[in-house]
């Protein structure tokens, strides 16, 4: 098995006032994400980019233009730089919160962050730059223990180094500063780039603290039916997501997988449904194993399904529903496909228990007690 690297750093300030002068509305962590085959061909990249748009120095995000800032994307586009990320809004963090504080902002964050990496990726060495310090690797590494003992069989080792002399951690610093322009609504281009970016090559993107993301979802004028499916469906699906994503099974991973590319879709492009090629592209995009599109149906949608999330179908493909006629669509795909196998089976049913005089009935199983009251309901 490969070992594999995250190297990670972060974009934005800590400050919970985001009205103050250098205040930054999100803070968002990155990590470049690849096994040990790979290290030397992002060094490459890296020193590509260094030379090509930094003469020789440090890549900084902040020092990158919207022009030169859309090159680079495009060269990690092109190299399939696989990325995590994760995004803070922190006008969603109470002010009065110890969250205020440097030292505990960065260290809540980053566990968060990296426990999502440690259960994805294993074995897993975490690249930082140096601002967690030694206090956190330690503390960190006690709390896998503790939380993660049973579900790990591969260790995890988290080290800080120079962000000057690791080249893809400065990869990572140009990968946070465009997940931070995206969430600002900083650049049309940039962010229609980095959709193409996070289709490609986004291992998870997620967003913290959760909430329902009804504002960016549902426009002014809209019905209060669309106000309360978004509301509700959005707040199921980071809530399964929040729960589950320790759990290493691999169907569930697979799900909180699903739920994570639906969401963002639903937030950022909520009228258009993903077809099932399309969502199992991002799963194998992730590692995941090739299934079957039954499989998909059954392992995944079904379950996400039985497990209260509320999923969207048509013809189009799937999605988590931002409207009432989401719904809709949904009722007509069953009623479509539902009643007329009833009725089919009605029939069969009848010229049975016909030809038989009664003697014979396909529904007497008490297996089939809830079709057979549904039959006879619809009689």
């Amino acid at each position: 098995m490969s070992e594999f690297f995250a190297f990670i750093d972060e974009s934005g300030n800590n400050a919970l006032n985001t009205k103050k002068d250098g205040a930054t509305k999100y803070f968002v962590l990155a990590a470049v994400v690849c096994d040990s085959n790979s290290i030397d061909k992002l060094n490459q990249l890296a020193s590509k980019i260094s030379l090509d748009f930094y003469s020789g120095g440090e890549i900084k995000s902040n020092k990158t233009k919207p022009e030169r800032r859309i090159k680079i994307l495009k060269l990690l586009i092109e190299n399939d730089v696989k990325f995590s990320t994760m995004a803070i809004n922190k006008d969603e963090i109470s002010k009065d919160s110890a969250l205020d504080y440097k030292q505990v902002f960065i260290k809540y964050i980053n566990k968060i962050f990296y426990s999502q990496l440690v259960v994805r990726h294993e074995p897993l060495t975490i690249l930082a730059d140096k601002h967690g310090g030694d206090d956190f690797s330690s503390g960190f590494l006690n709390y896998v223990e503790k939380n993660f003992r049973d579900q790990l069989f591969k260790p995890v080792s988290v080290k800080h180094v120079d962000s000057k002399q690791e080249k893809i951690i400065q990869i990572a610093d140009l990968i946070s500063g465009t997940v931070r322009l995206f969430y600002e609504g900083k650049n049309k281009e940039i962010n229609d780039l980095f959709l193409d970016y996070k289709k490609k090559s986004c291992l998870f993107i997620d967003e913290w603290p959760l909430r329902s993301r009804r504002s960016q979802v549902v426009k002014e004028g809209d019905f209060k039916q669309d106000i309360l499916v978004a509301d509700l469906s959005i707040s199921l699906a980071q809530n399964f997501k929040s729960k589950n994503f320790s759990i290493t099974d691999e169907f569930v991973q697979m799900q909180v997988a699903v739920v994570g590319h639906l969401l963002f879709n639903a937030i950022y492009d909520g009228n258009r449904y993903l077809k099932i090629p399309e969502i199992k592209g991002y799963l194998n995009s992730q590692g995941y194993p090739e299934i079957g599109d039954q499989q998909f149906r059954s392992n995944v949608i079904a379950k996400l399904r039985d497990s209260g999330l509320i999923i969207a179908s048509s013809n189009d493909g799937y999605k988590i529903p931002t409207r009432y006629k989401d719904v809709i669509d949904f009722v007509e795909k069953v009623d479509g496909l539902v009643i007329p196998l009833i009725d089919r089976l009605a029939r069969a049913r009848e010229l049975i228990k016909s030809k038989s005089n009664g003697i014979y009935d396909p529904l007497s199983d008490d297996r089939y007690k809830k079709l057979k009251d549904i039959i006879e309901i619809i009689k």
